[in-house]
């Protein structure tokens, strides 16, 4: 009886859940976008989202305007972003729920519920320093959210953006 009742609730919750799968933390599997590394660079680019909203994020090489990195980041966790080849690089960030792909190479997407889109004016300069004891490697945090509190220290400054130019 015991094996029955479970196995009743696994059907329904399979046949009944209503919305699409979120992905996990991590980086998304991109045809268009060949991720970049370099693991002579020990180095990170720390992204925190905050609980109101996930969040997907694009490193893209400031010389090239091209991304190297697609990433995925739950709401209330962080991922980091590590060997970076050095370079200058920008973040264009979706924020909302309900991710979903919209095209076929899984590249482009958006968010269904509270979707907002951005550009970062601040450059992340990924660069080894050379100190007498070898070199020093920029490591950087970013937090993201999109609760505002005024007075609460300095945020980045990002610039809105469309989906199409969050996708391109």
């Amino acid at each position: 009886m015991k094996y029955y009742t479970v196995f009743l609730f696994v059907l329904s919750a399979i046949c009944c859940t209503s919305y699409a799968q979120q992905p996990d933390t991590g980086e998304l599997d991109c045809k268009k976008i060949k991720p970049i590394y370099d693991t002579t660079m020990h180095n990170y680019l720390r992204v925190k989202v905050g609980e109101n909203t996930d969040a997907v994020i694009k490193l893209v090489d400031k010389a090239k305007d091209k991304p190297i990195r697609m990433v995925y980041i739950r709401a209330g966790q962080q991922f980091d972003v590590i060997n970076i080849p050095t370079g200058r690089y920008y973040v264009k960030i979706a924020y909302g729920k309900d991710w979903i792909f919209t095209s076929k190479n899984g590249c482009e997407g958006e968010f269904k519920t509270n979707a907002t889109y951005k550009q970062s004016k601040q450059v992340f300069d990924f660069k080894k320093i050379k100190t007498k004891d070898g070199y020093q490697i920029a490591n950087f945090e970013l937090t993201l959210d999109m609760k505002v509190e005024e007075g609460s220290g300095e945020a980045m400054k990002n610039l809105p953006i469309t989906k199409e130019q969050f996708n391109k």
